[in-house]
């Protein structure tokens, strides 16, 4: 990371990493060519699943900890890819391990990694149909190794917070951004939606970004911000299956509207002189700051000429 001395208060955006225990990948073969397809159950709008035993890990630090009943929320995975080659999935976790199997690493450049659709935690409820409850951690390894060139898979995740949940002490702005897709994807993943259940309706949100995709490139999206509109069309009230439909058939080019959190401190509100403001960063990032000159007292001095909207700085209102 890199650190930003702009001039108290400090604030850092930063990204949680999850670790992983008792690791076992189903293959590692070459999967050039494979191409998946993301849906929800047929009438199923993140359906809820009790199980007996739902411990489940939280996809950082390898822990595990149970998701309360309003939060779970389930989809349909397809991936597809030739035979002979993986996923490119680590699962932890069967019966003899005391959980769910779960997600514990996607490999960077594999077919689930190019999805868009699964993430580090979720909880896999089932392969092609059969049920992974009562399966042994090497039972479920083999399921998903003879699994076939279609792999349907059925996850389980928490759906995300409200932005009320998250922090108090944010403000909400819009910004509008274009993306291309490239493998029919622009490179994020939204969880969240609205539901028949009202307690698991949640705002469409991007919980991921995948390095080097098209969203990643173009630098303004950022895990946290609510989906509102796809060409024009509100997705505010849509169910997260509708919110995939739109993403998969809108073209290749897209005009998104996404609503992101301005942080509010109080150091930066009530400031009446110089004020040091830390800012970390990611290598290469840009803070999105326009700097100008200008005669203050019979002195120039540097000052900020305006924000990119959505940017590191605007995101922390500089």
């Amino acid at each position: 990371m890199e650190k930003s001395t702009l001039c108290g208060g400090r604030m850092t955006r930063g990204n949680l990493n999850g670790s992983c225990y008792g690791l076992e990948t189903e293959g590692d073969e070459d999967e050039d060519g494979a191409y998946v397809r993301y849906k929800l159950p047929p009438g199923e709008d993140q359906a809820t699943v009790a199980e007996v035993g739902s411990h489940l890990p939280n996809g950082h630090g390898g822990s595990h900890r149970s998701i309360v009943e309003e939060k779970k929320a389930v989809a349909l995975v397809e991936l597809y890819k030739k035979d002979g080659c993986s996923l490119g999935l680590t699962i932890s976790g069967g019966v003899d391990k005391g959980c769910k199997p779960f997600i514990s690493n996607l490999r960077a450049g594999g077919i689930a990694h190019r999805s868009d659709a699964l993430e580090v935690g979720d909880r896999i409820l089932s392969v092609n149909g059969i049920r992974t409850v009562t399966l042994k951690h090497e039972e479920v390894i083999s399921l998903l190794k003879n699994a076939g060139v279609k792999v349907v898979l059925e996850v389980e995740y928490e759906v995300p917070q409200s932005p009320g949940e998250v922090s108090p002490c944010v403000c909400a702005r819009t910004v509008e951004v274009r993306l291309y897709k490239e493998d029919n994807s622009f490179g994020f993943t939204i969880r969240g939606g609205s539901s028949s259940d009202r307690m698991k309706s949640r705002p469409l949100t991007i919980t991921s970004i995948r390095p080097g995709s098209p969203a990643h490139r173009e630098g303004t999206l950022k895990a946290g911000d609510r989906l509102l509109s796809v060409n024009g069309i509100n997705l505010v009230n849509a169910a997260h299956s509708e919110a995939i439909r739109m993403l998969q058939e809108c073209g290749n080019e897209a005009a998104i509207v996404v609503e992101y959190d301005v942080s509010i401190m109080e150091a930066v509100q009530n400031a009446t002189g110089p004020l040091l403001v830390e800012v970390e960063k990611m290598p290469g990032a840009s803070l999105g700051i326009s700097m100008t000159s200008t005669m203050y007292k019979e002195k120039t001095i540097i000052t900020i000429d305006s924000l990119k909207p959505a940017s590191i700085a605007d995101r922390y209102k500089l």
